[in-house]
């Protein structure tokens, strides 16, 4: 392409370190702010503003699923807060590559409840006895869905007979008393306030009697219409962990947002538990960490792309396996579909990492990636012949046609990395084309002719 390319390092324009992914998110505008009053050279020219690797990792070492990528309902999590950020017109005409996002999956939290105890009946196993005991995921507090939207229901009941009751009435922080009064009463705890006890003895059953009655989907919204509440599973972090290592792609303008995923995981990815400081803050248990070489299995990424061995042949097993089945793109690896499954109406989920923009082509390999040349050999690989009979099967048609238009490299290949420099054997650049990385670590500038 023609097309002037200027291209911004994030970490040669700001120094300035924060945990908060708020503050995190305010600081990476600030900083593409500053290279934005910086570029009016050519108003006309591409801008891409590259954010190093590692840059979202959290004091935990990684941020749960449900940060990354939102809960749904409204809640698209970190890197939709990134594209809220770059939507803006004033970006149109910019690439931004949002650093990298570490985050990770565990199991959720359970507890075993027995069936009895469940007092709404829609969250009763049809096929359990009232004595059977069943397991069920908790939030931080140790209650589930059913304990939570009680507790909702019991705080509203038991703050109305507080303020009613002429002795009680009189005390400071009746709602503060209220909740209190309300988990006890879920967890079967006895109240110590004798007056207190009194009201929520009379209040708690008829509540139990109306919970009885929430018994179809119908009566379940309405109870929780009225008495809205949030709840979110806690994770057991001392489980087997699946993570990942993702870049947010943002077109600036639109907010055209795609994710790219790092394949190769290095020993720098996770925090060793050697390196916790105990004054850190946090529990050793819950921080995302390897144990002390930094790559020794105790955090794991999720599966790898199955068509393409890493050597950068083709898998001629699963290509014929694949060929034998009926099957649609989004179920190209168990690693894209789990982060697809999040928020497929809100980002791409980008398996390759090769895309375009107008008539400029990309790609995006996240530090070892590059070393390992993941990008040029799934050009390689995904233009040989033995891969034809299956591409549409596991890539949407834009995809197929891009991979095809850059069989000798693509215009402009990024690499945001921590710890690695441009590796010649990995660039995925055409001739003439452009490659630029933004490292983290070694702070030093390269230029290639």
């Amino acid at each position: 392409s023609s097309q002037t390319i200027v291209v911004f390092g994030f970490n040669r324009l700001l120094k300035i370190y924060t945990e908060n992914i708020d503050k995190r998110v305010a600081l990476m505008k600030l900083a593409a702010e500053k290279a934005l009053a910086d570029s009016k050279i050519d108003d006309n020219a591409l801008k891409v503003f590259v954010v190093p690797e590692f840059y979202f990792r959290g004091k935990l070492g990684a941020y749960e699923m449900d940060t990354v990528m939102g809960a749904g309902q409204g809640d698209s999590g970190l890197v939709g807060a990134l594209k809220d950020v770059f939507s803006d017109n004033k970006w149109e005409g910019w690439l931004i590559l949002a650093g990298s996002i570490i985050g990770y999956s565990a199991e959720a939290k359970e507890k075993e409840v027995a069936v009895q105890d469940i007092l709404i009946p829609v969250y009763k196993p049809a096929d359990k006895n009232p004595t059977d005991n069943v397991k069920k995921p908790v939030n931080a507090d140790d209650f589930t869905v059913e304990e939570a939207l009680r507790i909702a229901v019991l705080e509203k009941k038991f703050l109305a007979a507080f303020e009613s009751d002429e002795t009680v009435k009189s005390q400071d922080d009746l709602e503060g008393k209220a909740e209190a009064a309300a988990k006890s009463w879920v967890k079967k705890e006895v109240i110590a306030d004798t007056d207190l006890k009194r009201v929520v003895d009379v209040a708690g059953p008829l509540a139990n009697t109306e919970f009885a009655g929430i018994d179809d989907s119908t009566k379940l919204e309405q109870c929780i219409e009225a008495n809205p509440f949030t709840w979110k599973a806690a994770t057991d972090v001392s489980k087997a962990k699946k993570a990942y290592n993702i870049v947010p792609v943002i077109q600036g303008g639109t907010g055209d947002t795609r994710v790219v995923m790092k394949d190769h995981k290095s020993p720098i990815d996770f925090i060793k538990k050697t390196d916790v400081d105990p004054s850190y803050g946090v529990l050793l248990s819950r921080v995302i960490a390897d144990k002390d070489k930094g790559n020794d299995g105790e955090v794991n990424h999720l599966d790898d792309w199955k068509l393409v061995k890493p050597d950068g042949s083709v898998n001629k097993k699963e290509v014929f396996e694949l060929r034998c089945k009926t099957r649609t793109y989004g179920e190209i690896t168990t690693k894209h579909q789990y982060l697809m499954d999040y928020n497929k109406k809100v980002f791409k989920v980008d398996p390759l990492g090769i895309f375009k923009i107008g008539n400029i082509s990309f790609a995006v390999d996240i530090c070892l990636d590059h070393a390992k040349a993941v990008v040029k050999k799934m050009i390689n690989a995904l233009n040989h012949e033995d891969m034809e009979p299956v591409l549409d099967k596991v890539l949407p048609k834009e995809s197929i046609a891009v991979v095809k238009a850059v069989k000798t490299g693509v215009d402009v290949h990024l690499v945001p990395s921590c710890g690695l420099e441009i590796c010649e054997d990995g660039i995925a650049a055409k001739t003439n084309g452009y490659v630029f990385n933004c490292d983290g670590l070694n702070g030093k500038e390269t230029k290639m002719g």
